[in-house]
């Protein structure tokens, strides 16, 4: 019984390899910099499950950007929880397959997807899509089921994935019940900008030396937190 159980994958498509990281220096680019990077917060990579046409009754799918012929699955043990999106970035380039990366650290986990087309310059490569992640929680939290899926093809599966992940996050923050993906997607794209544009006002207002300037500040300060708290409160109407 594996402690990843919970995501309802089938044991026909278990792995249980190690993927070492031998695999990352060799087919990433890797500069000086990721190398120690994945050296010193990576402790190993545990390949868990392969979603594979003769491991799961799903069919492959492919278009003119596209091609989602599997689905992988890695566990990454850390040493560090620091640089999280970009050792993803590293082992999906060098893993050039659709993927749920979990990165687990003491005793919580991290999940971790994006999308990938093909490359209109260079038909050889892939291009990683926005990189969407959970914070890390607790294995309780189950935050992943391919049961819930459609099983239709690989694409319509990551789809779903991805979708619930974006969901969860929004969860964090807002009564999902009546919300899509997209809809999720959009409200937490704008509470992240206001939250950036709150610290930034924060900033300035202590470097500021003049009052009236810094008492301005102060204002737009205030108006952007009762954007911010409409949005939390799921309120219909909202200012841009």
């Amino acid at each position: 019984m594996s402690e990843f159980d919970f995501m309802n994958i089938p044991d026909s498509a278990v792995m249980g390899k190690t993927v070492f990281k031998k695999l990352f220096y060799e087919n990433a680019e890797l500069s000086k910099t990721d190398v120690n990077r994945i050296k010193d917060n990576i402790d190993r990579v545990d390949w868990l499950y392969s979603l594979r046409p003769d491991t799961i009754n799903v069919l492959p799918y492919q278009d003119d950007i596209r091609e989602y012929s599997e689905i992988e699955v890695l566990l990454v043990e850390l040493r560090k929880s620091s640089d999280i999106k970009r050792m993803a970035e590293i082992i999906m380039r060098a893993i050039p397959y659709p993927m749920l990366l979990i990165f687990r650290y003491e005793n919580k986990v991290l999940y971790g997807v994006s999308h990938q087309r093909t490359s209109q310059t260079d038909i050889s490569q892939n291009v990683i899509e926005e990189l969407i992640v959970t914070d890390f929680v607790s294995l309780e939290e189950k935050v992943i089921d391919f049961k819930q899926y459609s099983y239709s093809n690989f694409y319509a599966m990551y789809c779903d994935l991805v979708d619930s992940i974006i969901l969860y996050n929004a969860s964090l923050y807002f009564e999902i019940e009546k919300m899509d993906a997209v809809q999720a997607k959009y409200k937490l794209e704008r509470l992240q900008k206001y939250e950036s544009e709150i610290e930034k006002l924060e900033t300035r207002i202590k470097k500021e030396t003049q009052f009236n300037r810094k008492m301005e500040i102060n204002m737009e300060l205030i108006q952007t937190k009762q954007k911010r708290n409409q949005l939390l409160d799921n309120c219909v109407q909202e200012d841009n």
